[in-house]
């Protein structure tokens, strides 16, 4: 799977299972190794408007504070969880808070 960069973040070459939970320094909840994990894309917005859309949501639900992270092409992301449903709960939080948000999706992956 092709990983892109996200903010602050050295661009790694490939996932492999030692690098998996440090793609994306500074997420209280990384992905795990071997299972799978859920994240909720969020958009594709530019990089200004990811990172103050990204700020607004952590201000708004604090749950969502070290899950929040972006691309260097500007997609919003939201992660990780560990389980279906607490991806689809965050993504239902989400998307009450952002009215054009038509385009969230909860995504699976496995490192």
């Amino acid at each position: 799977m092709a990983t892109e960069t996200a903010t602050e973040v050295e661009k790694p070459t490939e996932p492999s299972p030692e690098t998996a939970s440090s793609l994306v320094p500074g997420l209280k909840f990384p992905p795990k190794n071997d299972q799978i994990n859920y994240m909720v894309q969020i958009g594709n917005f530019s990089p200004e408007e990811a990172g103050k859309l990204g700020k607004q949501l952590m201000q708004a639900d604090p749950s969502l504070q070290g899950r929040i992270f972006r691309t260097s092409t500007g997609k919003l992301y939201a992660g990780y969880f560990y389980r279906m449903e607490d991806a689809r709960e965050a993504l239902d939080r989400i998307s009450r808070q952002i009215p054009y948000s038509g385009d969230a999706m909860v995504k699976t992956i496995r490192f």
